[in-house]
């Protein structure tokens, strides 16, 4: 795993599938981060007395809510137009790869399109929480790339992936590591 804070530092090889994660990774949300996700999930296990199934799940609605007021801001937008000009370059195929529940496909190509990248809609898999690397594998044929490229700001995220695909000869991990301001 390598360590970016802009998608111009990842070089894309010819026949690559490329997966990039959408939340902190692409865009993020005003005051929404790690840390806000570990506060919230707190709360609700602490005032209402529920386990962490259904702390997760308010939290979520938390979230949507949030995300439901507040346009998304880019990470990257330089640095993800020069990666998108390399996967056309280079004959390679883009999939965003997020944990968002499918019923938030609307808000996430409304989204998408706000920060101009509306053409990215059609590439997206809404994995409602599963884990990446088994999603991958059973959906989307690693071994029919020469090479697959997975970013992703989640460290859990590029483990599952990088487990999963331990045999692809030529798989790249990268974590992404937001330099905005929020």
């Amino acid at each position: 795993m390598i360590s970016i804070g802009t998608f111009s530092d990842v070089e894309v090889r010819p026949n690559s599938l490329v997966l990039v994660d959408i939340d902190e990774t692409i865009l993020f949300y005003e005051h929404i981060d790690g840390r806000w996700w570990q506060e919230r999930i707190d709360h609700h296990m602490q005032s209402r007395t529920c386990d962490r199934a259904s702390a997760c799940a308010r939290a979520i609605d938390d979230w949507f809510t949030h995300i439901q007021a507040h346009l998304p801001r880019p990470t990257d937008a330089a640095g993800l137009e020069t990666l998108l000009g390399q996967i056309r370059r280079s004959h390679s195929t883009l999939r965003l790869v997020t944990a968002r529940n499918p019923k938030y496909k609307d808000i996430t190509e409304a989204h998408l399109s706000h920060l101009g990248f509306g053409d990215l809609s059609g590439s997206v898999c809404y994995l409602s929480g599963a884990s990446k690397g088994q999603y991958i594998m059973d959906n989307l044929a690693p071994g029919a790339y020469d090479s697959v490229t997975f970013i992703d700001d989640l460290e859990h995220n590029i483990a599952s992936v990088a487990e999963s695909l331990r045999a692809h000869p030529r798989l790249e991990t990268f974590q992404f590591v937001m330099r905005v301001a929020q």
